[in-house]
């Protein structure tokens, strides 16, 4: 069958595959995946965040006390934040904790960076590392 580029039926195949977002324009904060480090004794996690412009990529590493920390730093500034996921004790070195973690910490970013005056609020921008990095702090601040 002969398919319009247009056409939504023409896409109907494809949607579950296209990646869809709804974040600040001009940059996508992504949670790539979480790692345990440390000896077994004392084992921590770390969420692997890729920062995307249009003219770059960079990869940060943050611990989840960094993001309770941004938070409590956010509610200071903003009085209004994301809900954070809670802090949990026993089995948070579970797998399908862990996975689960990191999708409600996707999930914080994303409503940070749809909030404009979150996303350009110095306690974000100080946690992407984002000091030094032009075109990402501009979209950040929406200056482009």
């Amino acid at each position: 069958p002969m398919y319009s580029l247009f056409e939504t039926s023409s896409w109907a195949l494809h949607l579950p595959n296209l990646e869809t977002h709804s974040c600040k324009p001009g940059i996508r904060v992504i949670i790539a995946k979480a790692e345990t480090h440390g000896p077994k004794t004392r084992p921590h996690t770390v969420y692997v965040m890729h920062i995307k412009t249009a003219f770059s990529v960079r990869g940060i590493s943050r611990r989840f006390r960094e993001f309770k920390e941004l938070d409590e730093q956010l509610r200071a500034v903003r009085r209004v934040a994301p809900q954070l996921p809670r802090k949990k004790t026993f089995g948070k070195m579970s797998p399908n904790f862990i996975a689960e973690r990191r999708k409600q910490l996707q999930q914080y970013v994303d409503a940070i960076l749809l909030d404009p005056a979150s996303a350009a609020s110095e306690p974000f921008i100080s946690f992407l590392g984002t000091k030094g990095h032009k075109m990402e702090e501009e979209v950040l601040l929406g200056k482009t």
